[in-house]
């Protein structure tokens, strides 16, 4: 599995949700009643994990979306894949999944990867979300 070079942080507690901003229009299927492979996918760019929030607004801080899903950090971990969702030490209310592959590196154990972690997700905005506050809200 890839290393990372971050700093890590604590070992988020089991019971906790944690959320993933889909910034691509394709994280959800075009019915956006689906959540795809992409979403999880480890990018060459994601030298540090794969970015998570701690709640739904954390997850779509200064960024982009289409839409936020939600998984457990126990059923993260439960996976036979050696994964750990870690608080990130130099962003309040972010969190990193360490252990995934990269795409580019090992693109069919990422995908089996990616799809586990889809299995165990949930949509919580399938439309694009801007909580007050959000540079991108329209006032």
């Amino acid at each position: 599995m890839a290393t990372s070079p971050h700093a890590l942080g604590e070992l988020l507690a089991r019971d906790l949700e944690v959320f993933r901003a889909c910034t691509c229009k394709n994280f959800l299927t075009n019915t956006k009643t689906e959540i795809r492979d992409r979403a999880y996918l480890r990018r060459k760019k994601d030298t540090d994990g794969l970015s998570l929030g701690l709640t739904p607004e954390n997850a779509v801080r200064d960024v982009e979306n289409f839409g936020v899903i939600g998984t457990h950090v126990g059923a993260i971990h439960d996976l036979p894949r050696g994964l750990e969702v870690r608080r990130d030490p130099d962003l309040e209310g972010h969190a990193l999944i360490h252990g995934l592959p990269y795409v580019e590196e090992a693109e069919t154990l990422a995908q089996d990867i990616a799809w586990e972690l889809v299995k165990i997700s949930r949509i919580v905005h399938n439309v694009a979300y801007y909580p007050v506050g959000h540079s991108r809200r329209q006032a």
